[in-house]
């Protein structure tokens, strides 16, 4: 795949998912391999959707816990959020952060 001059990477995983989670590394992977060697080095921002499904109950779907999140997007050299569609929280904060980012560059 290329993705030659991307200006910003949004790795999504499901925090119900552990499989999800896990791929994120094998997309960034690929991701990174595909730029073009002139491509600046573009805003990352890593995103656990689904967090409405973690509500802290025995019956929680959460297997991807927030600072497992954190520390990946931490090693990655990227942004961290955690967003859900459903309950409307954080979408915006994600592109809010991606827009001031890119502002800055």
């Amino acid at each position: 795949m290329q993705y030659e001059d991307a200006a910003v990477i949004v790795l999504c995983y499901s925090i119900a998912s552990k499989e999800s989670f896990q791929s994120v590394n094998k997309w960034y992977t690929a991701i990174k391999a595909g730029l073009s060697s002139s491509s600046q080095n573009p805003i990352g921002v890593v995103v656990g959707c689904k967090s409405d499904l973690r509500d802290g109950t025995v019956d929680s779907r959460g297997e991807v816990s927030t600072m497992e999140g954190q520390a990946l997007a931490s090693s990655l050299g990227m942004g961290f959020f955690e967003t859900s569609a459903a309950s409307n929280i954080g979408v915006e904060d994600v592109f809010r952060y991606i827009a001031e980012q890119f502002h800055k560059k």
